[in-house]
Formats: structure tokens, sequence, C-alpha cells
């Protein structure tokens, strides 16, 4: 079993908040404050992150988890790798959720010449995390253009600390086994599913106007990652989606 945190009364609808690369559930606890009175809230550690250990497949660990749930359908929340994650399971289960809000979260690659150039930026990565520790690995990590508006973000050292906690090693080995250029490419465009992005973010604006039928929202004044840097916008965003509040998209 993946380690979680839970937040609400077991009596209410469920709604599970999955972490991204790196990440860990305490990411969603600004976030949840705005649900844990409506909703049975569950925070997971991703496989390999936080206290959860790593087994061969971590995916068929987090489905697991999910389909042990009692309460059906649920509601999945996910930011960057998680909604990834979600958008998988989902193929696999398509009853199983009923609404979908996913923050910075890739459909996947369309061609053979985008998986051939995403390929090349991974094998780099996964050489720096055999060559390097992790605070020269999270150093180039949060280089990346991705991460400009996180690193002017006051909250960056917090998070960079956090990051700090992880093994390299379940680390390398979850890089690997998700990576974007193996996954296949999945349907964005089912009506409940709302694909979030921040206004500075101009990798995943551009990829979400590739795809045609594709519910997005905008988080604005924020980079890619979204739930860290606004958590308050992030929470109406999918309270609006959820009808907990007007349509503010």
């Amino acid at each position: 079993m993946l380690i979680t945190s839970t937040f609400g009364s077991i009596e209410n609808n469920p709604i599970v908040f999955l972490h991204g690369f790196l990440g860990c559930k305490e990411d969603w606890l600004p976030i949840i404050e705005s649900f844990k009175q409506t909703y049975f809230c569950i925070c997971v550690d991703l496989p390999g992150h936080g206290d959860s250990e790593l087994k061969q497949d971590p995916l068929q660990q987090v489905e697991s988890d999910l389909l042990a749930i009692g309460k059906r359908p649920l509601i999945g929340i996910g930011y960057s790798l998680g909604g990834r994650i979600l958008l998988e399971i989902q193929e696999r289960n398509p009853s199983l959720f009923s609404h979908l809000c996913l923050f910075g979260s890739h459909p996947g690659l369309n061609t053979k010449k985008e998986k051939g150039s995403r390929k090349s930026k991974e094998d780099y990565w996964e050489t720096i995390l055999i060559k390097e520790d992790i605070n020269s690995f999270l150093n180039k990590w949060y280089d990346q253009p991705l991460f400009h508006e996180l690193k002017k973000n006051n909250i960056f050292q917090k998070t960079l600390f956090k990051r700090k906690k992880n093994d390299p090693h379940k680390i390398r080995y979850i890089y690997n086994y998700f990576r974007l250029s193996k996954q296949k490419l999945m349907d964005p465009t089912k009506k409940n599913n709302l694909f979030l992005y921040g206004e500075l973010d101009e990798c995943y604006q551009n990829v979400y106007k590739s795809f045609e039928n594709i519910q997005t929202a905008v988080i604005e004044k924020v980079g890619h990652a979204t739930i860290i840097e606004n958590p308050v916008e992030c929470a109406q965003k999918i309270k609006s989606f959820l009808g907990l509040l007007p349509t503010i998209m």
C-alpha cells in the first residue's frame, strides 16, 4: 500500500490528489484546506517518493490502491506526472473517475519525431542522475525554463529542501519508468477532464493548444508549478469545474 494522508469525513465522496515527479503528498496541503469540509481527501505519496515504497510496477501500485477505495466514482486531481498517471488509469478503468483536474500534465506525444526529441532529453537527465548527486541534479533540474517562475517565488527554497529528501536511485527508476517518450497518446477530450496550466508556462500552453476540443483553464501569473505557486487559484478552478462555484474558467 502507498502511504497517504487523509482529511475530512470518510462518509464524503473521495477526491484523490497525486503530486508530480520529485514531489510529495504535502505539496497539496494548501489546496486541501478548500475541500476537506466537503470531500474525503486522499493525498498519496507516489511510489518511490515521500514515505511510499517502490515496487517493480509503479503504475500498478497506484492503480491497485485507487481501485481499493470503496466509494465510487473518484475525483482525481493530479499535477504533472501525477496527472499523467491518472490519465493512464482512466484509460484502463473508464468508470473509475467522475472528473479529472490535471495541472501541467501531458496527454502524450503524437509523432516519432516528437518522441525521439523527448528521448534525447530524457537520456540526458538519466545520465545526470547516474553521475551526479541529488543536489547537483536538483540544481540543474530547476534551472529549466519550465521552473523559472518557481525559482523567483519565496517558497522555492522550502520546496527545494523537501526535494533533497528523495532517494536518487528510486527517482531514477521512476523517471525511466514514466518516460513521456514511452507513454502512449491518451485521449484528452473526455467531457469531465480539465487541463490547467500557468499563464507564464508557454510550454504547456502550446501543448494544450495542439489538441482540439480539450477543456483548459489558466492559472494567472504563474509558471509550470501551479499548485505550489498559486494554490488558492488552483483550488478555485477545481471548485468551479466540480460545480461548487460559478464558472470562472
